[in-house]
């Protein structure tokens, strides 16, 4: 669609920067130095990236920034996702979507990942084509802080020995949580991949790795600045301008600043 009509998509190359002439967006500077020019730019980036690091100082009053950082971002997840026996359908209290809480008082604040809550979802449940016959794909998740033990951010950079080790840690503490309801789990393990709050920051560059936008409370509500920016030229749209976060309030942000930039090229 958008190449029959003109345009033109890269891949594999990051904005670093919103260009900004006479008081407007003309265009983005891609890694690498090469500049794109443009009538409008759409960012459906990181809020906080958007703002902190892409624009130029002064471009939009201070208050928008200091407003964002006012706002909490939803928390980051951990998550293992587990290819098993299809024989996992027969422990204990299994069920395709299953949410756990070991220890109601500290859930969200422990340090000890068996006090987590979590949530077992069967991904074959809903799709047979997640696994091969015979097997099933699921996945165990826990929110996390993004400076759980004050150790994801200093070693996450490198990712090297002691991060390995943390990740690894985390992952067994979550697992046997689990099979306080699912007993027998691991023996059915077959494959494994461990996702930590540096991973969703690595591959989505949210802001602390978040799993959505903004928790949404009365005042983020009241804080989030829909589609419209005070750059003109410039439009916002994803699911850090939306108070749900999901996907479907993204899609419709993203139709609805096409839709702004239409009425205003007439």
């Amino acid at each position: 669609m958008i190449a029959d009509h003109g345009g033109e998509i890269i891949c594999g190359r990051a904005v670093e920067k919103v260009l900004v002439e006479d008081d407007r967006a003309v265009g983005v500077v891609l890694s690498g130095g090469e500049q794109v020019s443009s009538d409008y730019v759409v960012a459906a980036c990181d809020a906080m990236q958007l703002y902190s690091q892409m624009l130029p100082p002064g471009a939009v009053p201070d208050y928008v920034l200091e407003n964002l950082k006012e706002l909490e971002p939803w928390p980051s997840y951990f998550l293992i996702s587990l290819g098993v026996d299809d024989s996992v359908t027969q422990l204990g209290s299994w069920h395709h979507h299953i949410t756990y809480c070991p220890a109601l008082m500290d859930a969200l604040d422990s340090e000890d990942p068996t006090h987590w809550l979590i949530n077992v979802v069967d991904n074959s449940f809903a799709d047979s084509l997640h696994a091969p016959k015979g097997y099933r794909s699921i996945a165990i998740g826990a929110p996390v802080s993004f400076e759980y033990r004050q150790r994801w951010q200093p070693i996450s950079e490198m990712r090297g020995p002691e991060y390995t080790r943390l990740k690894e840690e985390v992952a067994a503490g979550v697992l046997a949580s689990a099979e306080r309801i699912l007993p027998g789990l691991r023996d059915r393990i077959k494959a494994a991949d461990i996702a930590t709050p540096i991973t969703y920051r690595r591959y989505t560059s949210n802001w602390k790795g978040a799993r959505r936008g903004w928790v949404p409370t009365v005042e983020s509500m009241s804080r989030i600045r829909r589609e419209s920016t005070a750059l003109p030229g410039l439009f916002q749209c994803g699911h850090w301008h939306v108070a749900s976060g999901s996907i479907s309030g993204a899609m419709q942000s993203g139709k609805n600043a096409a839709l702004l930039i239409l009425r205003e090229s007439g």
